[in-house]
């Protein structure tokens, strides 16, 4: 009958025979391979294992014992070595700050050298900051001489050109006042043909008020309205453009009477520009309001176009010297142009100033409004090429820039009579 065999919990394999606890803690069993064909117990293996352990001991000792020296002699060559590079690198370290203390050294000296020589500069400088010092000094005292004597002498140009522009005003280019029914020359109306003081209005002369306006203002002896509307001069223009000749009408009429002012005024301010030494924004001549002489020998007058355009620069150049005698802006009336004329007074005006213009956004816009549109754009074609003109170009364009005046203060025993009203 075959043995029964069981499954080992230890090695999980199907065995016979089994040992019991006792025997597994006294270490009397042996090993459970069948190969094996001397068995021996567990406790003798254990034992073996004891002896050749100590033998293993003792052989480490011995072997300690003999390698000791050796391993000291090894330790000691290392720490040598260690030490020599050591050494090494501290002479190399001493070799390369001896260098740089060297280089260093070098560079002292020359920085030594550089700052006697700086020094030696230095004095040198010393010396030339105290001559100029000196010469600065005495430059100021000079040159704050001569800003009093130039405050001086401006003033004194500021005031020559103050009386020289009040006395334009005076003897010149008279500018007075008068109401419609008052007569510049008598005082009083004798008719209505031998009056300037007349509008002209459908075709017939009377007496009127131009926007409730009534007082005139007559230059030299033209005059024209206050709120600065010229329309008669082109309801008369577009009455008699159909006349055979308007010569025959005659001279005292609201064209000629207007252009003859406004031809006035330009004149009167060219000649303040010239004392103020002042350039006008636009250019404009005194005669370009005067009639020109056709082919057949009719008399030419401005169109609507062209004469809102002179009026316009006209307007837009006594405005400019206006802001530049600081009359205030709060007085100046976009298309007034004799009531803008007269601001040129001492009273309002800062005469003989220089310098640059202030002027406000909301003025500008507003001048801009009222003036410009009445401009003509210049084109292309019409502008000025200055390459292709010669010297003699400004004496072309200034030649007849003026005339004698009816008005003269050295003339008092005659009486001239203006050639246009």
């Amino acid at each position: 009958m075959a043995e029964r065999s069981f499954q080992c919990f230890v090695c999980c394999k199907q065995n016979a025979a089994f040992f019991c606890c006792k025997c597994i803690r006294n270490g009397d069993f042996t090993s459970s391979r069948d190969r094996e064909v001397l068995k021996e117990r567990f406790a003798e293996k254990k034992l073996q294992f004891y002896k050749w352990r100590e033998e293993c001991n003792e052989c480490d000792r011995r072997v300690d014992d003999v390698f000791a020296v050796s391993f000291d002699f090894d330790q000691l060559l290392d720490q040598f070595n260690a030490l020599l590079a050591n050494v090494h690198i501290l002479r190399k370290a001493l070799k390369q700050r001896s260098e740089a203390n060297a280089k260093r050294k070098a560079r002292l000296n020359e920085i030594l050298t550089e700052k006697k020589c700086i020094k030696a500069k230095q004095n040198k400088l010393i010396e030339k900051i105290t001559m100029a010092q000196t010469y600065v000094e005495r430059r100021k005292q000079s040159i704050a001489k001569r800003v009093d004597k130039r405050r001086t002498v401006v003033e004194e140009i500021k005031e020559a050109t103050r009386e020289r522009i009040i006395q334009l005003s005076n003897y010149v280019f008279p500018i007075d006042t008068y109401l419609p029914d008052e007569n510049p020359e008598t005082g009083c109306i004798t008719s209505e043909e031998n009056t300037p003081l007349l509008t002209f209005s459908g075709g017939s002369t009377n007496s009127s008020s131009i926007g409730g306006n009534e007082v005139k203002y007559v230059v030299i002896e033209p005059w024209l309205p206050t709120n600065g509307d010229y329309s008669a001069y082109d309801e008369w223009v577009s009455l008699h453009k159909d006349s055979s000749s308007l010569s025959e009408l005659g001279q005292r009429n609201p064209a000629f009477r207007i252009s003859s002012a406004l031809a006035y005024a330009t004149q009167f301010l060219s000649v303040i520009a010239f004392y103020l030494d002042v350039r006008f924004p636009k250019r404009l001549k005194f005669s370009e309001f005067y009639t020109t002489s056709s082919t057949n020998g009719n008399d030419v007058f401005l169109t609507e176009q062209e004469f809102a355009d002179k009026v316009a620069k006209l307007n837009i150049n006594i405005i400019y010297i206006c802001l530049f005698q600081n009359v205030p802006f709060q007085l100046i009336h976009p298309k007034h142009t004799i009531q803008n004329l007269k601001l040129l007074d001492p009273l309002t005006a800062d005469l003989g100033r220089s310098g640059s213009i202030n002027i406000e956004s909301k003025f500008y816009k507003k001048i801009k409004q009222a003036l410009y549109k009445d401009l003509i754009i210049t084109t292309g074609a019409d502008l000025i090429d200055f390459d292709s003109i010669n010297e003699s170009y400004d004496d072309d364009l200034t030649e007849f820039d003026w005339e004698s005046l009816p008005y003269m203060p050295q003339i008092s025993d005659q009486t001239l009579q203006s050639q246009v009203y």
